[in-house]
């Protein structure tokens, strides 16, 4: 089953081509044994994996030379945020797989490939007209699971304050040794207010005549967004900023959804 993405494109993928792609990788014989949406409940896959065009990313169960292994495969979904071009989402894919395996605590990348122009089949790279990323699987819950039940039920417990605190630890750990890197630190702070993931990329996608903030207020922050970008900017340029390592590295999404808990 082929299936669009919102960009348009023309995604494919089946247990055939994941067979293909992952003896390639693993460089042994390869058994596909399932394939279903991370987050739901396991089933057995055959055939084309229905919804992954559309951005979900997959669980796939398989074997190598008798012993078993799980891996995620994911591409990006095309939904603003700074994603709408091929090139974007490339980006981001590129930057997470040079990132994940130095991070600590988190979810090892496999490797990043593509989908070709020409066939159904999965490529390291080469002709492409979208790239996904394939990780390690590590049980744990999405975060945003957390997040969506607060919000629904407003209450906040015990555990989700211990999430919190395990997540800000998390990343005062990984920001703690600082470098010398004033050019970066300046282009951190402009993909702050800028970048589509960031700033601006969120107060884009504030619904019109939001009822918790008005027009002119958004239009404050982003003016003050602006005003706060060039006085770190002087900082920056005087020396009296340094920036972590993972600072240097990582692009605006952390991917701390890789986070298991």
């Amino acid at each position: 089953m082929a299936t669009k993405d919102r960009s348009g494109v023309s995604l494919k993928l089946s247990k055939e081509a994941l067979h293909k792609y992952l003896s390639s990788l693993y460089k042994g014989k390869v058994e596909v044994c399932g394939a279903w949406r991370l987050g739901d409940e396991k089933s057995k896959g055959s055939g084309d994996l229905k919804g992954f065009g559309c951005g979900f990313p997959y669980v796939i169960e398989f074997t190598v030379d008798g012993e078993a292994k799980r891996v995620v495969l994911e591409i990006m979904r095309p939904e603003g945020f700074g994603h709408d071009h091929f090139s974007d989402r490339a980006q981001v894919l590129l930057w997470q797989n040079s990132t994940f395996n130095r991070l600590p605590c988190h979810v090892h990348s496999i490797d990043i490939g593509a989908f070709a122009t020409d066939d159904d089949c999965l490529h390291s790279l080469g002709k492409c007209n979208e790239f996904f990323i394939l990780t390690e699987f590590v049980e744990g819950k999405l975060y945003h699971a957390d997040l969506n039940r607060i919000k629904k039920t407003g209450q906040l417990g015990k555990v989700d304050e211990q999430h919190c605190l395990a997540l800000s630890d998390y990343l005062v750990e990984i920001h703690k040794t600082k470098r010398e890197a004033p050019w970066l630190y300046v282009r951190r702070i402009r993909d702050l207010v800028g970048h589509g993931e960031c700033i601006m990329g969120l107060l884009d996608s504030y619904p019109p005549e939001l009822k918790i903030a008005s027009e002119s207020y958004l239009i404050d922050v982003e003016r003050d967004s602006i005003i706060w970008r060039w006085r770190l900017k002087r900082k920056a340029q005087s020396g009296s900023w340094r920036l972590s390592p993972v600072e240097c590295a990582v692009p605006q999404g952390h991917g701390l959804h890789g986070l298991g808990s």
